[in-house]
């Protein structure tokens, strides 16, 4: 397990690609939430069609991540991460 450096989204991005991470953060509604998340190419769902939406530019300080558990895409804002541990 690594602790990654939270103010370093380049770091986060690369470990979500190799690895799982657990992330525990604010949600918008002030709720705090532990979730298990990655970018591996092998757990990500297949694209069912390339025209069904345009890719849309997200802010810097927003993260999309694939959830493990919820088995859904999710944004993550990185302004409010408490904790990034690659597992």
């Amino acid at each position: 397990m690594n602790n990654i450096d939270i103010t370093n989204k380049t770091e986060m991005v690369n470990a979500l690609t190799t690895a799982f991470c657990t992330v525990e953060f604010t949600k918008a509604n002030g709720d705090q939430r532990i979730m298990e998340c990655t970018l591996q190419p092998s757990e990500l769902p297949e694209v069912q069609s390339q025209n069904t939406k345009k890719s849309t530019k997200l802010a810097d300080h927003l993260l999309r991540v694939y959830d493990c558990e919820a088995k859904g895409w999710r944004t993550i804002n990185t302004n409010t991460l408490i904790t990034f541990i690659e597992n």
